[in-house]
């Protein structure tokens, strides 16, 4: 369990979550617009 009471995410579910997060709509950790400014 981690600080917040919730378990760790498995290595996968978070590698994916860092390629395209749907929650915060991000890509490689990027939006759309910081991948323009890029």
């Amino acid at each position: 369990l981690m600080a917040n009471g919730r378990t760790k995410p498995s290595a996968k579910t978070s590698l994916s979550t860092f390629i395209y997060n749907r929650r915060e709509g991000t890509f490689l950790g990027r939006t759309g617009k910081s991948w323009g400014i890029f």
